[in-house]
This record gives structure tokens, sequence and C-alpha cells, in this order.
């Protein structure tokens, strides 16, 4: 078995990457993160460890291998040892980044001394956590277990639910939707793409959440809109709350980090990015991609415009 460590690096993208996300631990359909990538490293033989020593192996969270490229690694590892070529990929704009080697980060890529690969799950940017909710929901299995799901509803496609939860009349859920332990959810609302809902959290009347992630304790009591979105924890989203996530002209979307650059996202759609205990006020409407720090608040009728940090 080929020992591994997962490595994040704190300060990647930081104007993004508020206070409060920390990657690894965000839990999608109901599995951290972090625990998904351990398992799919396990298939290939690759044992994630806490204490790396010189020659083990560092795999890059932000940057983490499409599974073609797993096989490639571990049998390049096997071969190769200490003198392992590291493994790198290039961003959008050409940046070369590290996805896997041994030893010290490396920083510099010659081609002989090193091998670029062209298939990664890139975990840079916030959006990038809805493409990576797609691909872990996909895998998703039902179960209703110790669950009460008034007939009143309409579940179609992959649910699933953890223990406790409630489901009101009016409901509908399409896609693929993992709910945590103690949801009450409805009545009256609709839930569909996909959807990875926390604990204890509370989704109410006349509210649609499309193809989002909400952590949590994160209550959204009624008559609101969250389409595209990664909200936080212990997050309320009052009445007529609005995540918008389209533009008039159709366009990509664009966001900007904490410094003012403008970032392409690659995506038509997208909402906001909320962090922990954000509180807003009734009828708030947030602009699409627009990132609202942990703990803020907005008042009512409040539109958000511009990022609050």
């Amino acid at each position: 078995m080929i020992q591994a460590c997962l490595i994040s690096d704190p300060g990647l993208d930081e104007c993004f990457w508020i206070e409060g996300f920390p990657v690894g631990e965000l839990v999608l359909g109901g599995i951290k993160l972090h625990i998904w990538m351990e398992e799919i490293l396990a298939e290939y033989g690759i044992q994630v460890v806490s204490v790396s020593s010189p020659d083990t192996l560092q795999i890059s969270l932000h940057y983490f291998p499409g599974e073609e490229v797993l096989l490639l690694m571990a049998d390049a590892y096997s071969r190769e040892g200490k003198g392992f070529r590291p493994f790198f990929c290039r961003d959008d704009d050409g940046t070369p980044h590290p996805v896997a080697w041994v030893g010290s980060v490396p920083r510099v890529f010659h081609g002989h001394e090193s091998r670029e690969i062209f298939t990664v799950r890139r975990l840079r940017y916030p959006w990038d956590l809805l493409s990576w909710n797609d691909t872990i929901l996909q895998g998703l299995q039902p179960c209703r277990d110790n669950c009460l799901v008034s007939s009143g509803s309409y579940l179609s496609g992959i649910v699933r639910m953890g223990d406790g939860c409630e489901i009101l009349p009016g409901v509908v859920m399409e896609g693929f939707v993992s709910l945590g332990c103690n949801c009450r959810i409805g009545p009256n609302c609709y839930i569909r793409g996909h959807v990875s809902i926390g604990d204890h959290c509370r989704i109410g009347q006349g509210v649609e959440i499309k193809s989002s992630i909400i952590g949590s304790g994160t209550s959204i009591p009624h008559l609101s809109y969250v389409g595209d979105s990664v909200i936080g924890s212990r997050v309320n989203l009052a009445a007529g709350t609005i995540c918008s996530n389209y533009r008039h002209d159709a366009g990509e979307h664009l966001m900007a980090g904490s410094g003012g650059c403008l970032h392409p996202t690659g995506r038509i759609k997208l909402g906001a990015v909320i962090g922990h205990d954000v509180k807003t006020g009734c009828h708030t409407t947030i602009y699409p991609g627009r990132i609202i720090a942990p703990g803020k608040t907005t008042l009512p009728g409040e539109v958000v415009s511009k990022n609050i940090m």
C-alpha cells in the first residue's frame, strides 16, 4: 500500500476562500470531502496518512488527480520511489500547479523532470465546489429509513435522507438530493438538481433550492430562492431572500475576490457564496456570484450588488 498525504494550501486564493470554509471538511452528499478523496485513493492502493516522511507521496487537495491519472501515478511511484518525478497541471491561464510529488513542493517544472497531466478535479475556487457536489451526488444511494415522508409529497430521482428527517405535504424533490439528519422540509417547497443539505436544516414554505450546497443548522424558512449557491452553516435567510444565479445577457459569470480582481468562472449559472452565521433581512436580493463573509448581516430590502466582506 502506498502511503500519501492530502495537501491543502492555506494561502491558495485566500481572496475567495473566506474564513470558515476548510475545503476538506465540507460535507457533500453526506460525506466529508477529504474522506471521499481518501476512499477513491484507496481503490488505487494509496493509503492517506496524517504524518509524512521524506518519501511519502504528497497529493494536492486543490488539484485532485482524475482516476485514470491515479493509476499512472501509483505505478510511477511504485517504480521510482524517492526519485518520483512530480505530476503537474496547468490552470486556465497556463499557470502550472503541482498535483503529486515527493519531498518539498515543486515550484518549477521542466519537461524531463516532471509530467504534465490534463485530467484533474480542481478545487481552487468556491464555484468548483458545485462541480464536486455534482460528481459526489452522482454516486448517491437512496435512503429514507427512520424518516417521516408525507403522502402529499413527490420525490423523484435519487434522494438520501438522514435519520429523523420530516418531509411535509407539497414538497417536490427531483434529481440528486442529500439531506442530513433531523431536517424539516416543507410544506410546499421545491428542491431540484444536485443539492446537498446538512444536518438540522429547515427549508420551509414556498422555498426553491436548485443545485446548491447548504450547511448544517441553516434555516431558509419562507418564500426564498437559492440557485447554484454555496451556503454555510447556521445561516438564516429571511423571508423573500433571493440568491440570483443568471445574467440578463446569459453571459459567463465573473466573481470578484477581496482584491477586486474579476475571475472568469466558466459558469452561466452561479449564485452566492455565503459564510457561516450570516443573517439576511427580509426581501434581500443578492446579485449572482457575490460573497457574504461569515457573521455579516443585511438590512430588509437590501440589494447586494458587491461582496460583503
